[in-house]
């Protein structure tokens, strides 16, 4: 029951652990459970793996199942996918989970992760598909714009006006987000937008003013951000120009990603 709910290859412990929530059986009576699944080839081992040997043994076992119990193995399928290693869980899968344990708003909280992943892969348009359903419908504030913010600066690979136009909607709206680390997270992605997006439509007075809210944003925002915060800050101190400014932004970036 626990395979045909995952459908994907678990490792062995992953596997034990789904059941193992259902059954409250002991680790022996699980590991009998398995060979026997194996010697009567319902499951198979393969090498990223245990999974039902067939869809059509999948199907049986899971049309089996009763909705309650159905709903409780993908929950845990979820939470188990779910707490796998960074790089190890795979986002779209563990949201699917989520939306079968009718759990709809988890769920798009995993596919907000799964439409980053898409995009760091080229897969542009599924991710802005994903990014489209969570800000159509996350209950929650901060989670809907950082859905629209990811969509605005999509916007900004194809057309400028347009993306500019969509992080100014952002930026309206940050208000709505309570909690200030959000909040200024939010706020400071969206402003480093809209300077680079003004630095490359050659309206410098707009990259200036959008400057002038980022820069005492920059110690509060994350790593990354701070990062290209700063990068489009040097290319406005560049086109200005102010050289100096440019060196002392630069300086800060070696401090902050030596490595780089």
């Amino acid at each position: 029951e626990a395979a045909s709910v995952a459908v994907r290859p678990l490792p062995l412990s992953v596997l034990i652990q789904l059941a193992d929530g259902a059954s409250g059986w002991s680790d022996a009576t699980l590991m009998d459970a398995v060979n026997t699944a194996l010697h009567a080839e319902m499951l198979r081992d393969g090498p990223d793996g245990l999974l039902c040997r067939h869809d059509l043994v999948r199907q049986a076992v899971e049309a089996g199942l009763t909705s309650a119990a159905r709903q409780a193995l993908h929950r845990r399928a979820a939470l188990a996918l779910g707490g796998r290693p960074e790089g190890k869980a795979e986002p779209l899968a563990v949201a699917a989970h989520w939306s079968a344990a009718q759990e709809p708003q988890t769920a798009l909280a995993w596919m907000q992760r799964g439409a980053v992943q898409l995009k760091m892969r080229g897969r542009f348009d599924e991710a802005r598909a994903l990014w489209t359903q969570v800000a159509e419908e996350s209950l929650d504030a901060t989670q809907g714009l950082q859905a629209r913010l990811a969509l605005a600066e999509c916007e900004l690979l194809t057309d400028l006006a347009r993306g500019r136009i969509a992080l100014l909607e952002v930026l309206a709206q940050v208000s709505a987000v309570a909690e200030p680390a959000q909040r200024d997270q939010i706020e400071g992605q969206t402003l480093a937008g809209l300077v680079d997006n003004a630095v490359f439509s050659g309206d410098l007075d707009a990259a200036r003013n959008a400057a002038e809210r980022l820069r005492p944003l920059l110690p509060r925002l994350r790593v990354d951000d701070r990062v290209h915060a700063c990068e489009v800050l040097i290319e406005l101190a560049m086109r200005e120009p102010d050289i100096a400014e440019a060196w002392a932004l630069l300086d800060q970036l070696r401090i902050l990603v030596p490595a780089r």
